[in-house]
């Protein structure tokens, strides 16, 4: 993206002390994601820090792959997804983690078949230049009978830029869940354009 500022775009900024406010009604953390009061959202941020959909803070200064996210849910009367979100980190030169990639995989199973769509985001940015990267590491829905049970479209993983707020966006359909990551810029916090994580709704 080319567009550089602090605050999201669905936030306003306060010059006095330069915090990011959600515009109302929308809540959350205005340097990273807004969203409608109610919904069920988790935020990874800075070097990093998970706050669950139940608000806890858990640390994760890990140099390793991690579960963020992981549920389960009937579609239909025959159909169950499970979900999945990963993140791994990578260590800055001043000894701080940020979120190096982000994998979101989905797994759809009806009584005879079993499908799944995984793809790993990947992020750099250079000078306030966001350039990201896309590897899908499984589709078996497309490739399973599967698709002559159902309209596997909807189970499958969309990806879009924001291309004003810098990142990434993951979404399947089916089960709500969009996922945004924006990367980190550079080894040290202070001269983040934007502050980098993962925000799941």
């Amino acid at each position: 993206g080319k567009r550089h500022h602090q605050c999201v775009t669905t936030a306003k900024c306060k010059t006095s002390n330069f915090h990011c406010d959600c515009k109302p009604p929308l809540v959350g953390k205005g340097k990273l994601g807004c969203v409608r009061p109610g919904d069920a959202v988790a935020f990874l941020q800075l070097d990093p820090t998970l706050i669950t959909f139940g608000g806890e803070h858990l640390n994760v200064p890990l140099p390793c792959r991690y579960k963020v996210v992981h549920y389960t849910m009937m579609i239909e009367n025959h159909i169950r997804t499970s979900v999945e979100v990963y993140a791994e980190n990578r260590l800055s030169k001043d000894g701080e983690y940020y979120v190096k990639n982000v994998l979101v995989s989905i797994s759809v199973m009806t009584a005879n078949e079993v499908g799944k769509h995984s793809i790993q985001f990947e992020g750099s940015a250079t000078d306030g230049d966001y350039n990201f990267t896309t590897t899908v590491l499984e589709d078996s829905m497309t490739q399973s009978s599967l698709q002559t049970e159902l309209d596997f479209t909807k189970y499958t993983i969309g990806v879009s830029m924001d291309y004003i707020d810098n990142f990434i966006v993951a979404r399947i359909e089916s089960v709500g869940l969009t996922v945004r990551f924006r990367p980190s810029t550079s080894a040290n916090e202070d001269a983040q354009r934007m502050t980098p994580g993962v925000v799941m709704v």
